[in-house]
């Protein structure tokens, strides 16, 4: 690419050409096709500047990206620094180091001209394979909460290329920034058992949380998962949490099947705090079930309380019913 005081047509082409390589790439070969854009800023732009309204959203993040760098070049390098720990007055804690949390708001702070500078961070430098640093992308995309990542955000809790944990900070955010829409996407994850646990597990917590704007048949999935046998324990157990959390215990039948079935404390444990809220009689008997099934003093004193406290409030009730005249 050449710089003219007009652009000319060959140099708006080969400059598109250049975008979609930085487009289909990551890793040296995008940084070679970033640097070009960066070395030829008044062809860049108007070719960046197409890129950015593109309907893929890889298209447009990709410019958007390589634009922010001659745009906002001072908000990006801010990024940059606090990234890998710099840009700040020398942390006052034992580790002698800013955390991760305290890193990532930094940038979450410096607004959405940092956006594409995220995807680029995630999708197209790695910059996640750092622990550290990832730690700190992860804390930053959900502080951003924008609109505009939802696409890349959806991608990252399904790709494989990306660890666990950063998966699962990304169905937390989208749910946390997205509309019913973008909720019934991160509710049909839940129902995939090819996904880690992790990542059902974030996606029932991060719907849960949004209650009562929750998908419909969102309990229903619960319910279900929470009977399936070979659904994982951390699954089932984070359904029983969710449907209360959603204001409902899991109805008395379902309660009555999995308790039967069920052997595993993880989820024996929420099953017998959720037959107490449910303050049914028809639940001091599953309730006694699962304190004979559980093996661990923490599980077994928590399940006793639990029991306990029905039977105080069974006894109260029965004592209000005689009182009356």
């Amino acid at each position: 690419m050449t710089e003219q005081s007009t652009n000319a047509p060959e140099d708006l082409d080969r400059a598109r050409r250049w975008l979609l390589y930085a487009v289909e790439q990551s890793g040296e070969p995008y940084l070679q096709a970033r640097a070009t854009f960066l070395d030829h800023p008044k062809v860049a732009l108007e070719v960046l500047g197409e890129g950015a309204t593109h309907p893929d959203w890889r298209h447009a993040l990709t410019a958007r990206a390589i634009a922010a760098r001659i745009n906002a070049a001072p908000t990006v390098a801010l990024a940059e620094e606090f990234l890998v720990g710099k840009g700040l007055p020398p942390a006052k804690n034992v580790l002698g180091k800013h955390l991760p949390a305290t890193l990532g708001r930094k940038i979450a702070d410096l607004g959405e001209a940092i956006d594409p500078w995220l995807f680029e961070a995630l999708f197209k430098v790695h910059r996640w394979r750092d622990a550290d640093q990832g730690a700190v992308l992860v804390v930053a995309i959900m502080d951003r909460k924008s609109p505009a990542l939802l696409p890349a955000l959806l991608d990252i809790a399904v790709n494989e290329a990306f660890p666990v944990e950063v998966r699962a900070s990304a169905v937390l955010a989208t749910v946390r920034t997205g509309d019913a829409n973008t909720q019934a996407q991160v509710h049909a994850l839940v129902q995939r058992a090819d996904l880690p646990p992790q990542i059902r597990v974030s996606a029932l917590f991060a719907l849960a949380e949004r209650s009562p704007n929750v998908p419909q048949g969102f309990r229903e999935t619960c319910e279900s998962l929470l009977l399936d046998a070979s659904a994982p324990a951390a699954v089932r157990a984070e359904a029983v949490t969710a449907i209360q959390r959603i204001g409902v215990a899991p109805s008395f039948p379902v309660i009555q099947r999995s308790t039967d079935q069920e052997n595993d404390e993880a989820v024996l444990q929420p099953l017998c705090t959720a037959l107490r809220d449910l303050a049914d009689p028809q639940g001091l008997e599953p309730m006694r079930e699962i304190l004979a099934k559980v093996r661990s003093p923490e599980a077994k004193q928590l399940c006793s309380e639990d029991l306990a406290d029905l039977e105080s409030t069974l006894a109260h009730k029965r004592g209000r019913r005689e009182g009356a005249p």
